[in-house]
């Protein structure tokens, strides 16, 4: 169809496709994995530095892999902190919540334990923590839920974590 000008009229629609009443698209829409990376080792050296104590060999051996990621706990998602990567701009944007920096957040908490690592989050505010003993960080992973205070262990080692 013509309009006054001699121009068509016609209009396009470029609505997405939509379930339910309105347009806000659903979780089955949307991707909402993390993207990991690989990592150099010196930025994990400068981690454990500033730690105090090495980290597991499972979980520095998971980090260098993929950088990051979910962890699927009982139906629960967990989303890893990364160690912090100043390699390039894009590394640092992703390593912006990193391991140093979330586990310093949680110490403002009440009744997080002093001697925990922050490693991964369930977005309410449960965390999944790594445990320093006698300058050590032993392998057992834990969930730290924020709303008692109590250890729960979920795993003997990270290596036996459902990663994606």
């Amino acid at each position: 169809m013509n309009g006054p000008t001699g121009r068509s009229t016609r209009t396009h629609d470029f609505r997405l496709p939509f379930r339910g009443a309105c347009c806000v698209p659903v979780a089955s829409d949307v991707e909402t994995q993390t993207m990991p990376f690989d990592l150099a080792e010196s930025f994990l050296l400068a981690a454990e530095r500033e730690l105090g104590a090495r980290l597991p060999k499972s979980y520095r051996l998971a980090m260098l892999r993929e950088n990051g990621g979910d962890i699927e706990i009982d139906d629960d998602d967990w989303q890893q902190y990364p160690v912090a990567d100043t390699s390039d701009r894009k590394r640092l944007s992703r390593s912006a919540n990193h391991i140093l920096k979330e586990t310093d957040s949680c110490r403002g908490w009440a009744r997080f334990p002093e001697h925990a690592v922050a490693i991964a989050g369930n977005g309410a505010g449960d965390q999944l923590v790594l445990l320093k003993q006698n300058g050590v960080i032993a392998p057992e992973v834990y969930a730290w839920l924020h709303e008692s205070g109590e250890l729960k262990k979920v795993a003997d080692d990270f290596s036996l974590l459902k990663t994606s």
